[in-house]
């Protein structure tokens, strides 16, 4: 499933290349059965990167969005600049889920 994305990703978006490393590339994705786990550490981190990709998380849009993370790209609530533009409902986010709102810094 994410080779298949990552082709997909490479169709789609002409400035994005992901080359495809077969076998040390396999060694570095984990994937995780656990249906209410879907994640990646934004860019990459240490030796290999881990994307959580549970049972529940095997769709392309959900496997392409973690590579995302894998690449580099944050979601756009957490831009350092999104004050501008948005409005956080903060008494409209689940309890324990107000930390994928934390702004990053411009670096």
């Amino acid at each position: 499933m994410v080779s298949e994305c990552t082709e997909e990703v490479g169709g789609q978006w002409s400035n994005i290349h992901l080359k495809d490393y077969k076998t040390s590339f396999q060694k570095q994705v984990h994937s995780f059965p656990n249906p209410n786990r879907c994640s990646s550490a934004v860019g990459k981190v240490g030796g290999g990167q881990s994307l959580s990709l549970g049972t529940g998380c095997v769709h392309v849009g959900v496997v392409i969005h973690e590579l995302m993370h894998a690449v580099g790209f944050w979601h756009e609530q957490s831009r350092y600049d999104r004050d501008s533009f948005v409005t956080i409902r903060w008494e409209n986010i689940m309890y324990g889920l107000g930390f994928n709102f934390d702004k990053v810094r411009c670096v």
